[in-house]
């Protein structure tokens, strides 16, 4: 070795990269056919981040070393950097072979995979590299989380036990193992790991973000807002933890605090989705619409959001008229959300000279009927050509918001006529017959706090004048099966008079005195049919009826009861109870 390569190589080793690099550079000056000297070029250009310059000097060691095990890595990693992935995976794979106790080709081949997300392939990768450093807790974690999106549970599990044995001092492994068990449904078992996590570093933000995760499952929401706080302290520049913070907030009715809150997660991150959309909730619930509808046309980036992001071969309405063309509207969400939204069809067909709307099967034939003016499709079958598209729900955006209306949808006149006939033929007291609905769709995440089930409204039966008949068609119809007396069992989707559709349902609301519901579709269709309603809300209700009032802007014959408290449906079934005794008896 020269004198010069010597020194080169002490700068090198000992760090000193920018007098290594100039050291290196005057010898492939004085002779350029070095690979060695490019190789160590290529290494210290990768060092300082110069990902295009290191692919250029790892190119010059390749064309004179094609079979150097450390070039082909460099140029692996080289192309990494510069984001040409595909590119990478040969040269990576090719060192490999020419050195097969090399692993940091399998460490690059794993991370690439798993950024490709062949996670399959990750995960072999990081077995090979594991195989050659089989001490490395930080790769043993890494290669876990592939495998625990792989869902092989029991083989991240036996390599989190490893880590977190090297290194019983790191809490990341038992936060992981807990996070397995959690999806376990092994709710217990996740959460000694979690506080096992906190032994090990009572400030560590995972597990407390974990732990606050799981008091939100079960709407212990004082306890969850504690725990993101001390997370929330612990790493304040991670927005998941700041906007969890928020939700929690929020769940507790501190509105200005979760507004607070949302608005820092959102500046932290400006492209966090969820962030965006938990803060229109909030926005929703104080009343300020506007800008609640423009924050919540974030939820089409969000990985979770309940209705997929679509490509209609046409750009999104701007809000500009198309005397010309078709705007196709397509519903989202849940059957509720297309009852109420659909209310602005006839503002829009105003607005473009055909208007389409992709609707639920199970709601396409009420539309078509109540909505003369637009054409109405059947999701799942073929789409006119289009001009534009719109979300249901981004309507109010280019609209009046709220929009209050009477009513907007109409039943089947036979189909009313029968269940007038049906319900007159069964009326057993003076009075008027009241519609009861307790049980929305269980799939909804807070459905539990929303849905009061029968049990708290059987005090109704007591009122003397009051004909009480079931809504409920499907889940929550075998809580009124189980009771010797109670409203009256109109029957369910396999009655032809109601079928599977909302049609029947649509024409017993209307021939309905009152509809008692909670907070599901049947409260919407009864607001859509302008049929005066009473809806139990619990103490959070959903964005869309605030947080304060007993009226509604959106349906103007609603009345709303409110729980004081989370939990507590006997005050507003007590108020339903006093109102329906000084109207009726």
């Amino acid at each position: 070795m020269s004198p010069g390569t010597e020194t080169a190589e002490a700068h090198f080793k000992a760090g000193r990269l920018m007098e290594a690099q100039a050291a290196f550079w005057a010898l492939v000056q004085t002779n350029p056919r070095q690979p060695g000297v490019w190789t160590r070029l290529g290494e210290i250009a990768l060092k300082l981040g110069h990902a295009n310059q290191a692919f250029d000097f790892f190119g010059n060691a390749y064309d004179m070393t094609p079979n150097e095990a450390k070039v082909r890595l460099g140029l692996g990693q080289a192309l990494r950097l510069m984001g040409r992935l595909e590119e990478a995976i040969p040269q990576l794979k090719k060192a490999a072979l020419l050195d097969s106790e090399l692993g940091v080709p399998h460490l690059e081949l794993a991370q690439i995979m798993d950024m490709l997300g062949r996670l399959e392939e990750a995960s072999d990768a990081w077995s090979n590299y594991l195989a050659r450093h089989e001490h490395d807790a930080k790769a043993m974690m890494q290669s876990a989380d592939v495998l625990m999106r792989l869902k092989r549970y029991d083989e991240a599990d036996e390599l989190l036990h490893m880590a977190s044995l090297l290194e019983s001092e790191n809490p990341a492994p038992l936060v992981m193992q807990g996070t397995i068990r959690l999806w376990c449904n092994e709710t217990d078992a996740a959460e000694r790991l979690f506080h096992q996590a906190l032994e090990v570093d009572p400030e560590f933000a995972p597990a407390l973000f974990s732990l606050g995760n799981l008091a939100m499952s079960r709407d212990d929401f004082s306890k969850a807002s504690d725990l993101f706080e001390k997370a929330h302290d612990a790493a304040p520049q991670d927005p998941r933890i700041t906007n969890n913070l928020g939700v929690s907030l929020k769940e507790q009715g501190r509105l200005d605090e979760a507004e607070t809150i949302l608005r820092k997660a959102v500046e932290t991150d400006p492209n966090f989705a969820d962030a965006h959309w938990n803060l229109s909730t909030v926005l929703f619930l104080k009343g300020a619409w506007k800008e609640g509808f423009d924050e919540a046309e974030w939820r089409w980036e969000m990985t979770n959001f309940s209705t997929p992001k679509r490509d209609f071969n046409c750009a999104p309405w701007d809000g500009k008229p198309l005397p010309q063309g078709t705007l196709l509207v397509h519903a989202e969400q849940g059957l509720g959300d297309a009852f109420q939204f659909v209310r602005y069809l006839p503002m829009l067909a105003k607005r473009a000279r055909h208007v389409v709307l992709e609707a639920d099967p199970k709601q396409a034939s009420l539309f078509t009927r109540s909505l003369p003016m637009i054409a109405v499709v059947e999701r799942g079958n073929a789409l006119p050509k289009a001009d534009a598209h719109l979300a249901l729900l981004s309507a109010p955006r280019f609209l009046e918001a709220p929009y209050g209306c009477e009513a907007y949808l109409s039943p089947d006149p036979e189909r009313l006529a029968y269940w007038k006939n049906r319900l007159a033929a069964n009326k057993q007291r003076p009075g008027p017959w009241v519609g009861l609905a307790w049980q929305g769709n269980p799939g909804y995440h807070a459905d539990r706090r929303r849905s009061p089930g029968l049990a708290p409204l059987l005090d109704l039966l007591d009122l003397p004048a009051i004909n009480l008949a079931s809504l409920q068609t499907g889940i929550g119809r075998e809580q009124l099966l189980r009771l010797s007396e109670g409203p009256l069992d109109l029957g369910n989707e396999e009655d032809p008079a109601i079928g599977s559709g909302f049609e029947g349902t649509a024409a017993i609301v209307s021939a309905l005195d009152l509809v008692i519901t909670s907070d599901s579709a049947i409260a919407h269709l009864a607001g859509a049919l302008g049929k005066p309603l009473w809806i139990l809300l619990p103490h959070i209700p959903d964005w869309r009826w605030q947080m304060e009032g007993e009226t509604s802007p959106w349906y103007p014959g609603a009345k709303l009861f409110r729980q004081p408290t989370p939990g507590d449906w006997a005050t507003p079934v007590n108020a339903v109870i006093e109102r329906l005794r000084g109207l009726y008896v």
